[in-house]
């Protein structure tokens, strides 16, 4: 028995909903159609187990991925600029592009809540990073002043065509 049990005894484990289930079920059929797949806690216990030390890894390798792109991305930045271009063709049939993209950093909190609740945003908890762009660019399109509290810088970005 959990502390939890009385609470949850009639709550829906997450990822019961409908929407979704397509792939973990047929995830799960193929498991259970596997022959070497046997009916027991500790079996998928290892099974669970080796998957997320699996994820792990692969979340490493891709962390250390990010951090390559990222350093090409600045490294290109600074040499397509000393070279004055924007975007090449190469031979292997791909385009690059950079482009710059208005980007937000808070600067000052409660400016920014301020101005968050003066326009009727009090129902969000916290300012997803995506909502506050979407709304600084909004703001810059139509030639208005920044939100209090939000600084303008750039980042680069870079497109594979």
């Amino acid at each position: 028995m959990g502390k939890w049990d009385d609470v949850l005894k009639n709550t829906p484990k997450l990822g019961e909903e409908a929407s979704g289930r397509e792939k973990v079920a047929a995830a799960k059929a193929g498991m259970l159609a596997d022959p070497d797949y046997k009916a027991s806690a500790i079996f998928l216990a290892h099974q669970y187990c080796a998957l997320r030390d699996q994820k792990d890894q692969l979340d490493d390798e891709l962390s250390k991925v990010n951090n390559h792109i990222a350093a090409i991305t600045e490294l290109m930045d600074a040499q397509f600029d000393a070279e004055g271009a924007s975007s090449l063709k190469l031979d292997n049939g791909h385009g690059v592009s950079l482009y710059y993209e208005p980007w937000p950093k808070v600067e000052d909190r409660e400016a920014l809540r301020v101005w968050w609740s003066a326009q009727g945003l009090d129902a969000k908890l916290q300012i997803p990073h995506q909502t506050l762009g979407e709304l600084m660019r909004s703001r810059l399109e139509k030639g208005e002043e920044l939100m209090p509290g939000v600084g303008l810088f750039k980042k680069v970005r870079v497109r594979r065509t």
